[in-house]
């Protein structure tokens, strides 16, 4: 059942399939489904206020472990979002656009697991207010970075093969057959 919700067409049952392995529980988990939310954000670069892109780079570097907890502790301030924003867009949709991506760098800062499913449910939303089009664009572009963040996560993890021969090949001998019953 995990494969096919896996390769269904949802980014929620993506991301449910990532939330029953528990991929979120380990470190690189966690990266990765920042990482996803930060691939959502971005690709509303153009909505996004001073603070909010700042929010996001910061965000981007703590995931590659290249920016300290206290520079993350500045996102997390930084990302919440002011309703007073300098910006004056021309129209009200731009307006509510522009509120709602800015608002979902709210939850950059948040618990992995979280975030990722939070930004990418407020980004649907977003793009489903704009047209049915901006809203199958979007959950294509999340099923892409899904795809390209997680690659299969039910697959088995390659073997390299220098494990099959370590030791005068001592692994396959002692696990193949507990594999074979």
């Amino acid at each position: 059942m995990i494969n096919a919700d896996w390769n269904s067409a949802s980014p929620e049952s993506m991301l449910d399939v990532i939330r029953q392995l528990n991929i979120g529980k380990s470190k690189l988990g966690r990266r990765k489904l920042r990482f996803f939310a930060c691939g959502c954000i971005r690709n509303w670069w153009d909505d996004l206020n001073t603070d909010s892109r700042e929010a996001l780079e910061i965000t981007q570097r703590y995931a590659l472990g290249d920016a300290t907890r206290s520079e993350f502790g500045r996102a997390q301030r930084i990302s919440t979002y002011d309703f007073g924003d300098a910006h004056q867009p021309s129209t009200a949709e731009a307006a509510l656009t522009r509120h709602t991506v800015n608002g979902a760098t709210n939850w950059l800062t948040s618990g992995a697991e979280m975030a990722a499913f939070c930004i990418g449910q407020h980004l649907r939303a977003v793009a489903r207010k704009h047209s049915n089009c901006k809203l199958t664009q979007e959950t294509k572009r999340q099923i892409a970075l899904l795809h390209e963040v997680f690659g299969t996560p039910t697959d088995p993890p390659p073997i390299d093969p220098a494990w099959l021969h370590w030791n005068n090949g001592a692994m396959p001998s002692i696990t193949l057959p507990h594999c074979v019953n």
